[in-house]
């Protein structure tokens, strides 16, 4: 075959590297001196015409990908039939390779349940004797705008945690504390180190467990997975006939790609937004988006122990926004109820700053059923109902409070203003207080199973703090009831009736994390799930 093409995207981290030389290395490499034209459209993006089609496949399928420790995305491209506007370099393929398994757990169903875990799966090198050596080497398709997984904590079948260590093979340049590939040191300031100095790019990736839970960078690449739950992804599709009926309304997200937005089709390599690092806002609008939390918190909690919300009891506070969809009395027990009036707006927040419309919010069945699917990886049968029971009343509270908790966390460190400060903590009080309230009702049955599901409650806290970390995609923030040691208390506990970090502390959210978490989606620019037509007040408008 003549005149095979490949468009080759070079990612520079520098500007001014060598790419005649960069050429000319990868002809030498593959030994295609005379065989191969190269023609730059733009700059870092070359045409590769190929005179035989041996040397398209030779480096198609090795995929080439790093030169001089900078990127080359590589993608087939049809001269005749696509334009360099058609491709999308966001991903790519790499070579990982997993340490810490058991022996006999070095095999072709774990290496995949593991590949689409770091984002997706594509292969494993080498036969089932091959893999049976120190390290399992998997080929999986990388998001290059996402930070780059370290590791995964796993629960094994006898209780213990056992840390299981990603390396990556040639890897390119990257920013140690943020962990993104081409950050260099024009990034934020989440790319720097703790004492404000750049960070140095490193071969290797090191083990998270010797750093510190503050750190951005080294909460993002890393995950507590039991081994049944990464083994459980790979039958998903077994279990498909079961979502017949629902699966137009119940679209499950691939697990490797929560949280990762659609890539603009441009020829460039998609910029790198540290999409963890600290919002610009003043304190007006900060506390105003706290209201948005608050308003959902209060027509939930209302409607499922008086049957009424906002509307019946003050109206005011609404500001003319629209009554929430599909909420109702739920089926609880009498002191539960007595103690679920007391979660009301906060009415300081009103006074203090001025209030936002109520923005319309989706508390009904439907939502929180598609919420626990997500969760669990499948659908639920019958599918889960919050207004239920008792058992699912507490599981539902539990999707709902912990993000505002973590959200005021967040933002007390940015207001500048004495009286915005005093009414934040006011809040963060009373806000740890509820989930903390919460966690010890849920706690007390953590070992009972939620009928007529085969899932104990605390298996459901595990999958619904997994999902939040998912679609916040900024590292371990949020925890259920029971952890492996490692992520415990001062790593001596594996109870965890208080969501904290390794110093007791608690995990803190922008705005931005928790507007992917309460849209559903990963995607902040992307308003649904508990605000179909997205939350109110300057913060989130400013996504939209």
């Amino acid at each position: 075959m003549e005149n095979e093409s490949m468009f080759i995207r070079f990612c520079m981290a520098r500007k001014k590297d060598n790419k005649e030389a960069m050429i000319k290395a990868l002809g030498t490499v593959c030994k295609t001196k005379g065989k191969l034209t190269v023609k730059e459209i733009g700059e870092s993006n070359f045409l590769f015409r190929f005179v035989e089609k041996d040397y398209y496949d030779r480096i198609k399928e090795g995929h080439l990908w790093c030169f001089d420790r900078n990127v080359m995305v590589l993608k087939d491209y049809d001269e005749e039939f696509m334009e360099p506007k058609d491709l999308d370099f966001g991903k790519e393929e790499f070579w990982p390779q997993t340490t810490g398994l058991p022996t006999r757990l070095m095999n072709k169903e774990v290496a995949k349940a593991i590949g689409n875990m770091v984002v997706r799966f594509i292969r494993v090198d080498g036969d089932e004797e091959d893999l049976r050596d120190r390290f399992m080497k998997i080929r999986v398709l990388l998001d290059l705008s996402k930070p780059l997984r370290r590791g995964i904590m796993l629960s094994m079948e006898d209780g213990k945690a056992r840390w299981l260590a990603i390396q990556y093979e040639r890897l390119p340049r990257f920013r140690y504390n943020c962990g993104v590939m081409g950050h260099n040191k024009d990034c934020t300031n989440t790319c720097l180190d703790d004492n404000g100095e750049e960070d140095k790019a490193k071969d290797g990736m090191a083990d998270d467990r010797s750093r510190s839970n503050d750190g951005v960078g080294a909460q993002s690449r890393f995950t507590s997975r039991t081994l049944n739950e990464i083994l459980s992804d790979n039958n998903m599709e077994d279990s498909a006939s079961d979502c017949q009926n629902r699966s137009e309304e119940r679209d499950e997200p691939d697990p490797g790609a929560i949280g990762n937005r659609t890539h603009e089709q441009e020829i460039r390599f998609p910029h790198h937004l540290c999409d963890c690092a600290p919002i610009e806002a003043d304190d007006k609008a900060r506390i105003q988006f706290a209201q948005n939390l608050e308003f959902l918190e209060t027509e939930f909690f209302m409607n499922v122990t008086r049957g009424e919300g906002l509307g019946a009891y003050a109206p005011e506070f609404a500001k003319g926004g629209p009554p929430p969809i599909g909420a109702k009395k739920a089926n609880l027990d009498p002191l539960l109820v007595e103690s679920s009036r007391n979660l009301v707006i906060r009415k300081a927040i009103v006074t203090k700053v001025g209030g936002i419309p109520r923005p319309l919010l989706d508390t009904s069945s439907e939502n929180f059923a598609k919420l626990f699917d997500k969760a669990v990886g499948y659908c639920l049968d019958p599918p889960f109902d919050p207004y239920a029971n008792t058992n699912n009343f507490l599981l539902a509270s539990y999707a709902i409070p912990y993000v505002g908790l973590e959200g005021y966390v967040g933002t007390i460190p940015f207001l500048h203003n004495y009286t915005s400060r005093k009414l934040v903590a006011s809040l963060l009080g009373v806000e740890s207080g509820q989930d903390a309230v919460l966690r010890a009702l849920l706690y007390e049955k953590a070992c009972e199973k939620v009928e007529p599901y085969d899932i104990t409650v605390a298996d459901f806290t595990n999958m619904i703090s997994g999902l939040r970390n998912k679609l916040a995609n900024c590292g371990i923030k949020d925890e259920g009831l029971i952890v492996p040691l490692e992520l415990g208390a001062e790593n001596r506990t594996t109870s965890n009736v208080l969501s904290a970090d390794t110093n007791s502390l608690y995990y803190a959210r922008t705005p931005p994390e928790i507007l992917r978490i309460v849209y559903g989606d990963g995607d902040e620019h992307k308003p649904g799930a508990f605000f179909p037509e997205g939350a109110n007040g300057n913060i989130p408008r400013a996504h939209l």
